[in-house]
């Protein structure tokens, strides 16, 4: 007698599980590639977000003021000071400093970049010597953890806030921020 061809209920039932398994697991690692993929395309946008704020920093400080400025009562205007938080008194993250505009001293602002929260702002002021006016506020990028700013002084010193001649700039700046899904990041900027 001949023995009918084909397979046997076992051979199925196995033959079942093991594509049972590998479909799993195709599944999960299709899961975790979509997942990574969101995670690089956020963490694309952050660091995208900071390449223009540095970029934005390194224009503002290549064009900063290094000249002697007076406002309207004669006094002089500080180029260059650490930001202030009016709501308690005390420094907070930041500085702002006067820079030349397109047409060079017609044009000189004040600029100022100061964290809120834990969003970086960018302020900008109407002319370079009315400090008492209010800036316009522009969000510049969000998830800060920390943001830290540093002024190198003639002798060589990092110092936490620049309290040098008010007419006079520090050496350099240097800028840390700490962002949400990128990390710490410090970029240094030398002044004119």
């Amino acid at each position: 007698m001949r023995r009918a061809r084909g397979f046997t209920l076992v051979e199925v039932l196995v033959a079942l599980t093991v594509l049972a398994i590998a479909a799993a697991l195709s599944y999960r690692a299709l899961d975790v590639f979509r997942g990574g993929a969101a995670r690089l395309t956020a963490q694309g946008r952050a660091l995208g977000e900071l390449v223009s704020v540095f970029a934005r920093m390194q224009l503002d400080v290549e064009r900063a003021v290094n000249l002697r400025l007076l406002d309207r009562q004669r006094r002089v205007v500080p180029l260059l000071r650490t930001s202030e938080d009016p709501a308690h008194g005390e420094a907070a993250p930041g500085f702002d400093l006067v820079r030349a505009g397109a047409d060079e001293l017609a044009g000189a602002r004040r600029v100022s970049y100061r964290l809120r929260g834990r969003t970086l702002e960018y302020g900008l002021w109407p002319d370079a010597v009315n400090v008492t006016a209010s800036p316009k506020t522009y969000k510049l990028v969000d998830g800060v953890k920390a943001y830290r700013v540093q002024f190198l002084d003639a002798q060589g010193r990092w110092l936490a806030a620049w309290n040098e001649r008010p007419e006079a700039l520090p050496r350099a700046i240097q800028v840390e921020l700490d962002l949400e899904g990128v990390g710490l990041v410090r970029r240094v900027f030398a002044l004119p």
